[in-house]
């Protein structure tokens, strides 16, 4: 039930656990999880990054520096992003065990800012009547619908409505 990928790898790069979200995330064959091996893991999940150099360096890096915690994004070539956050095994006597891994689907959260990014670039520097038409077109562009309306309440009752801007698809 955890919204976390959760991986263990141990001191000799071997998968030592892994939770069955961490599989459905990175959509691992059982096959691929059932050798047992880190570096045929990498290798699968790889063709999926937009990024791949960059990704594998941090891995090299992260154990080749066993002391290292690191929490960073990962950019996919279909668009998605998880957050990876990683850090040291050790034992109370401060010996090596491996290293663990979580990772955490924030596409959608990615796609929210950069919804509200898309929209302040498009009102930013517009006032008035065109603040709201700018509004309303790009909200329709980013939330992918034909229809917009942004309108305020006249009343203290709140029943009545006046439209401030309508976005029809192609038209004010």
């Amino acid at each position: 039930a955890a919204p976390d990928g959760i991986l263990v790898v141990d001191e000799n790069r071997q998968i030592a656990f892994f939770n069955r979200r961490f599989s459905e995330l990175w959509q691992i064959p059982s096959d691929i999880i059932a050798r047992n091996s880190d570096r045929q893991l990498l290798h699968h999940v790889l063709s999926q990054l937009a990024q791949p150099e960059e990704f594998i360096a941090k891995v090299n890096y992260l154990y080749q520096n066993p002391t290292e915690i690191s929490r960073d994004e990962i950019v996919f070539q279909d668009g998605r992003f998880f957050e990876r956050y990683s850090s040291p095994i050790r034992s109370n006597a401060g010996e090596y065990y491996g290293r663990i891994w979580y990772f955490r689907n924030i596409t959608e959260r990615k796609q929210r800012e950069e919804a509200l990014r898309l929209i302040v670039e498009g009102t930013a520097a517009q006032t008035g009547v065109e603040f709201f038409r700018s509004c309303v077109r790009y909200l329709a562009e980013v939330l992918q619908v034909r229809y917009a309306w942004i309108a305020e309440f006249t009343s203290d009752l709140k029943d009545r409505v006046n439209t401030l801007a309508f976005w029809t698809g192609n038209n004010f």
